[in-house]
């Protein structure tokens, strides 16, 4: 409240103006793209600061993806070389080389508003120098960490991501290899879905617009979908059996509606 009467990026997707909503998510990507190329390489100078502030804590994004693995070996699913691409998926965000910036963590429709057609991101208590696609990554796997949750239409999120990497090559020029940025989306991507799988298999919740289980079942599919296009087959036919066995399984819950401001 002490911030003024701007809108927030999920009053905007929840509205009824599909291109303000287009406009402000594009506007989104570039505010964070622009705050990664401005932090890149400085990183000494935030760990100065940041040390003498007190203790930290740190999501541990690397942990989340050898979790993916233990997830899938306990509904028996494996592929050959499955070990060895989440490993270099792991190996990615734990040494970002190029990639490494400050990044929010939670980049979240409700952590941004929206000022003359500008995006300002607020609420970094999940902020922390990382690998950039950590952040990156949010509205291509839709936005795992927040509570406004529903699918954005057609080739919008290659669309964003698209402007995403254009303006992040600007700063860190490494990201116009698709190598090192195919490797950090995809890790950054089985991330992102780990974060609401656990407990999925035992019970559904509603949070937020949606439920986990609608989550899980349209972000595998995007799963699979970045490992197909990276070269990672591996981690795409593990994904596509999961998807098809959770499939099964919750033949009952509805597909995740799309966000409101672009059903008309």
């Amino acid at each position: 409240e002490d911030l003024g009467s701007a809108r927030q990026i999920d009053h905007v997707l929840q509205g009824e103006d599909s291109q303000e909503a287009e406009d402000v998510l594009m506007a989104f990507v570039q505010a964070l793209a622009e705050m990664h190329c401005a932090t890149a390489g400085s990183t000494d100078r935030y760990h100065e600061i940041r040390s003498a502030l007190g203790p930290r804590v740190v999501r541990d994004h690397v942990r989340r993806i050898r979790t993916f693995e233990d997830a899938l070996t306990e509904q028996g699913i494996t592929a050959p070389g499955l070990s060895l691409e989440l490993e270099r998926c792991a190996e990615a965000l734990a040494n970002p080389g190029p990639f490494l910036a400050y990044t929010h963590g939670d980049p979240c429709p409700d952590n941004c508003l929206v000022l003359d057609g500008k995006v300002w991101l607020l609420d970094f208590e999940w902020a922390e120098v990382r690998h950039a696609l950590i952040d990156g990554v949010f509205p291509w796997i839709h936005f795992p960490s927040c509570w406004c949750v529903n699918r954005l239409p057609g080739d919008l999120p290659e669309r964003l991501l698209n402007s995403y990497r254009d303006r992040l090559v600007e700063g860190i020029p490494e990201a116009s290899d698709d190598d090192l940025f195919g490797v950090g989306l995809l890790a950054a991507s089985v991330a992102g879905f780990v974060n609401n799988f656990g407990g999925v298999f035992e019970e559904d919740r509603k949070w937020g617009i949606s439920t986990v289980r609608q989550r899980c079942l349209m972000r595998v599919g995007i799963l699979e979908r970045t490992a197909e296009s990276y070269g990672y087959p591996a981690i795409a036919d593990a994904s596509a059996r999961l998807s098809e066995r959770i499939h099964e399984l919750w033949s009952d819950v509805e597909p995740m509606p799309i966000y409101p401001a672009f059903r008309i």
